[in-house]
């Protein structure tokens, strides 16, 4: 699809001053195989890809391959630090919130659910960085500086608050099914200690469905990292496909792009595969 759409890759991910000569540019559309039609490019791209080669990038002239390792710990440093902290406040949050069904601390927690659920990530990018950065001076607005864990929070708040407020109401929905069952009235019936009965009988069989949201959100936290890493200057995968975008570097836009469905992919089938563990009901031929 990249490959068909409207504009000359050439002259716009090559050096503008080269647009005015045509034998230059005939001789970039050479090299980077564009004066071939479209089926072959196609068929070109799947035989490398096969072998792990992503192409050069028209735009650097570095492998796609390297460009993909030295732009992606910033990614995945924040994805990981944005997902352990939205995990374990969203499943706290939504946890308080089913076992007080109905108190203020219910109420408030919905509340900020529908809030992180609406809000753009660009914004609330922009409002933290003025109370924290501007306002406050308590921590860096943009870049990753000396590499310090600092430069990471904004932005993986940013990210996970969404996150947050989804897995609260996905896990308060989830406690409050299984506090129906018949086998927690059982549980407490036996003399039980209440603590026992929710986090052993209520908690562990409500984890399927907050797995299966988190797991899936997991691959879309990599895949937005496009805005958050804009918003914040971070040179990870997302500003690296947008600059990609932005000049029509076809290779670079198509890894990236690459590294993102297969990272959602693995990730799904770990979810799957830690259904299994969670519940023993659950086998797989």
């Amino acid at each position: 699809m990249l490959n068909i759409l409207p504009g000359d890759a050439a002259l716009l991910a090559g050096d503008p001053r080269a647009a005015q000569n045509p034998e230059i540019m005939d001789a970039m559309r050479a090299r980077w195989g564009l004066d071939q039609p479209i089926h072959i490019r196609y068929a070109t791209y799947i035989t490398n890809l096969i072998r792990g080669d992503l192409g050069i990038s028209y735009r650097t002239g570095n492998t796609v391959n390297r460009l993909i390792v030295l732009n992606f710990p910033p990614t995945i440093r924040i994805v990981i630090l944005s997902f352990i902290f939205s995990t374990i406040l969203g499943i706290s949050l939504g946890f308080i919130a089913a076992v007080k069904h109905g108190s203020a601390a219910d109420i408030g927690s919905m509340i900020f659910s529908i809030f992180g659920i609406s809000a753009p990530r660009f914004w609330i990018g922009l409002m933290l960085m003025y109370y924290f950065a501007v306002n406050l001076r308590l921590l860096p607005a943009s870049g990753l500086g000396d590499g310090s864990i600092s430069y990471l929070i904004l932005p993986s708040v940013t990210l996970g608050i969404p996150l947050i407020a989804l897995l609260a109401r996905t896990t308060r929905a989830s406690v409050l099914d299984v506090m129906k069952e018949d086998y927690v009235r059982t549980a407490r019936s036996k003399g039980l200690s209440e603590r026992t009965v929710k986090f052993k009988h209520i908690f562990r069989n409500a984890l399927i469905s907050i797995i299966t949201i988190a797991g899936l959100q997991l691959g879309t936290l990599l895949a937005t990292t496009v805005i958050v890493e804009e918003v914040f200057s971070l040179p990870g995968l997302g500003r690296l496909i947008i600059r990609s975008i932005h000049r029509r570097d076809i290779p670079a836009v198509q890894g990236v792009i690459f590294v993102f469905a297969l990272g959602f992919i693995i990730i799904n089938l770990s979810v799957d595969l830690l259904y299994a563990y969670l519940d023993p009901q659950i086998k797989y031929d």
